[in-house]
């Protein structure tokens, strides 16, 4: 997707500590598609659409999940886990936002890019 102009969502406002944020200025329905790609661009998220979707716990389809980058404590959490594959799982499970049974119910080939996203995002920007 190119943009010709600014789309306009933001609007720059001092806080009482004198930092400035970012305020959302309407629901534009561009909104969503421009974030997901600026973040994914700065390796803050990716976006990992799935071949085979499947369904969660509460019955939802999933058919794309957000990774975000990994931290010192999710590496703390995952420690906790018995085998180097459940702290994998535990580990995939926490940066998308899911539970450990969903990552199971994952089609081997979008696993596969579950990793890949991982590796690349542990590399970071200069990579």
């Amino acid at each position: 997707m190119s943009v010709s102009k600014p789309l306009n969502l933001f609007k720059i406002s001092p806080t009482a500590v004198g930092v400035n944020s970012i305020v959302k200025l309407n629901n534009n329905p561009q909104w969503s598609f421009f974030m997901s790609q600026k973040l994914d661009d700065l390796l803050v998220f990716r976006t990992i659409q799935l071949d085979y979707p499947i369904k969660d716990g509460e019955g939802n389809t999933v058919t794309e999940l957000k990774m975000r980058r990994a931290k010192a404590k999710d590496m703390r959490r995952m420690s906790a886990q018995k085998t180097e594959a459940e702290q994998e799982i535990f580990m995939f499970a926490q940066l998308v936002g899911l539970v450990p049974e969903d990552i199971d119910e994952l089609d081997i080939a979008d696993y596969g890019k579950l990793q890949k996203a991982f590796t690349e995002m542990v590399q970071g920007k200069s990579a």
